[in-house]
């Protein structure tokens, strides 16, 4: 074997290579720049996810209180001539207290008042509907316990669909000072 043999061999392989390297780097830039377009694309869908997070903070929340419960409250009010002032929510089960005075003035626990206690629940599809404190009570929770204090022990019945069951289930309150007074 020559030299010029071998030479001719080393550049044969070299060249074979020098292809080889030049198909890997064409690949890699190739690569890298679609890399560079998804990357600018991803960035793109980052400030448009982040602008429609933006924008999730302007849509205004839709609250059972002001959607159910002060309708409810405002027809009860008018079909009985009298003034409705919407309590809660307050406690555990997230009651609402609907009273219908005669006047808004003094304080509630000072006047009779007729009402309905309402607290929100779900059924098993994840559906809306509410139960009404029956006036029952039991006692599944001792006396000055927070089940107790929270009202848990009020017994409660689904909330009748129509207006004129619901106003059937309205219930009378003596003002409370005044019944606080008797007992003493």
């Amino acid at each position: 074997m020559t030299m010029s043999e071998l030479i001719s061999a080393y550049n044969g392989k070299l060249s074979k290579t020098e292809n080889e390297l030049e198909e890997i780097r064409a690949k890699v830039e190739r690569n890298e720049r679609a890399a560079e377009t998804l990357e600018a694309r991803a960035k793109k869908k980052r400030d448009t996810a982040k602008k429609l997070r933006r924008s999730m903070n302007k849509v205004k929340s839709v609250d059972w209180k002001e959607e159910v419960i002060r309708p409810l409250a405002e027809e009860l009010s008018k079909r009985l001539g009298k003034k409705a002032c919407v309590y809660g929510p307050y406690g555990i089960g997230a009651k609402v207290a609907i009273a219908l005075v005669d006047d808004q003035d003094g304080l509630l626990m000072e006047k009779e008042w007729t009402g309905i206690t309402v607290e929100p629940s779900f059924d098993d599809d994840g559906s809306l509907y509410f139960q009404y404190e029956t006036g029952a009570v039991c006692d599944r929770y001792a006396k000055g316990t927070l089940g107790q204090m929270s009202g848990l022990n009020n017994i409660t019945a689904r909330l009748p669909d129509s207006v004129e069951e619901i106003l059937g289930v309205l219930q009378h309150h003596e003002a409370a000072v005044q019944k606080m007074k008797e007992e003493e």
